[in-house]
């Protein structure tokens, strides 16, 4: 008799006995076993059981992938794709268009633009030339507004009900405009570099509430950055230009900044992480300092994640990921091959990293989901409904596969 054969006579054992409502007359005293419980126990033990299979088959591990179907689509080589609303939205420098994973139009917009950029926020999408002055604003039915500027665009940033915050720079003064999505202005406001420094980095709360702005300042002759948050909507707590906080910190670039939800940011320098907390007054929630230099960042609503080189005792070269929460407390480090040209968070909370060819997917908790090798370049990956089902998206077709 093998295992699985005694398993199985063990368990029957076992259930024979609880539904048996027989005495035992060698027993003193006569045992009695309710029908009832005994369907109660049997209920909870299969739960348990079905529980326990969909964790583990929601926890495997993956090293390949079917096609299940191939949808033709064109595309010029410079063409970026990203997810929007369960769509796949496209943009390059002649436009932007919006169609289902099927293949199927929902709309398109033409646009020319040198260098364009896209930030996606709710149910708004921006589209700004940076280094120029032109700039579009999306949603679901197409373009929404436009914007074109006097100066050239160094950074903007959509909020979650179309709100645009627009950064400009002319020599040694910048330039902030916050626009309604018709192109009416909400607020301005100018920054002068011989008094504040020279704005790096900048983000627009989903709310649009509130703005965040990096700036370095080398008028010392020392290095120093100044966080500057903005709010538009309590104008008790604010001066005559919208200034709610500051923070400065000496021999520090921070170069990126970002909102994590609306009560939470990040900002990002060489070799740290500063998380900020709104729940009262804007404060300092933790610091985090790395011994490696930070090579790439990304976000989701709630999550930060970087990447940083290391070196192996043979001289071997890898990249670790770092995941944190919105209030800094790291969840989880994975060792990654050094050559992932692309990483980011996905609709579904995993995190996406490929080179076209190599793919890894890792779940929320940062379990490996999946390892593979693709024979195609891949050019974005997008998941669908199921647990194994995602879109791959090359130059010419959108891959419906399945995880294997």
């Amino acid at each position: 008799m093998n295992k699985d054969d005694t398993l199985d006579k063990t368990i029957n054992q076992f259930v024979d006995e609880l539904m048996n409502n027989d005495t035992d007359d060698s027993s003193p005293e006569p045992k009695t076993f309710s029908p009832g419980r005994g369907r109660i126990i049997l209920i909870i033990l299969i739960a348990a059981t079905i529980a326990a299979c969909y964790f583990a088959y929601a926890n495997r591990s993956y090293s390949s992938y079917s096609i299940q179907q191939r949808i033709d689509r064109s595309s010029v080589d410079t063409t970026n794709y990203m997810s929007y609303d369960d769509n796949l939205f496209s943009y390059s420098r002649d436009g932007a268009s919006l169609a289902d994973f099927e293949g199927n139009p929902i709309w398109n917009e033409s646009f020319d633009m040198e260098n364009p950029v896209c930030d996606i926020n709710g149910d708004y999408i921006l589209v700004y030339d940076r280094e120029h002055t032109g700039a579009v604003i999306l949603d679901d039915s197409g373009r929404v507004g436009s914007l074109s500027m006097t100066l050239p665009i160094v950074r903007a940033s959509v909020a979650g009900n179309g709100d645009t915050a627009v950064l400009m720079q002319e020599q040694d003064t910048a330039y902030i405009r916050l626009f309604h999505p018709d192109g009416d202005i909400i607020a301005s406001g100018e920054i002068h570099a011989t008094n504040s420094g020279y704005p790096v980095a900048m983000d627009l709360s989903s709310d649009a509430r509130r703005l965040l702005v990096s700036l370095l300042d080398l008028n010392d002759g020392d290095i120093k950055t100044t966080l500057c948050f903005y709010d538009f909507v309590d104008k008790d707590n604010v001066d005559k230009n919208h200034i709610m906080a500051n923070f400065s910190y000496s021999d520090e670039v921070i170069p990126q900044v970002a909102f994590l939800g609306e009560n939470a940011a990040v900002a990002v320098a060489d070799e740290e992480l500063i998380f900020f907390d709104f729940h009262k007054d804007i404060t300092v929630r933790n610091r985090v300092f790395l011994s490696q230099e930070i090579e790439n960042v990304f976000y989701s609503n709630n999550r930060a994640a970087i990447i940083t080189s290391q070196q192996t005792d043979k001289g071997k070269s890898w990249d670790v990921l770092h995941v944190y929460s919105e209030s800094g407390a790291e969840r989880f480090i994975k060792h990654i091959p050094a050559s992932m040209s692309y990483a980011g968070f996905m609709d579904n909370g995993e995190i996406v990293l490929h080179n076209g060819r190599k793919i890894r997917i890792f779940r929320d908790d940062g379990k490996e989901k999946l390892k593979a090798k693709s024979e195609e370049s891949i050019r974005a990956i997008f998941p669908w409904d199921g647990l194994r089902n995602y879109y791959f998206i090359t130059k010419d077709e959108t891959q419906r596969v399945i995880l294997q």
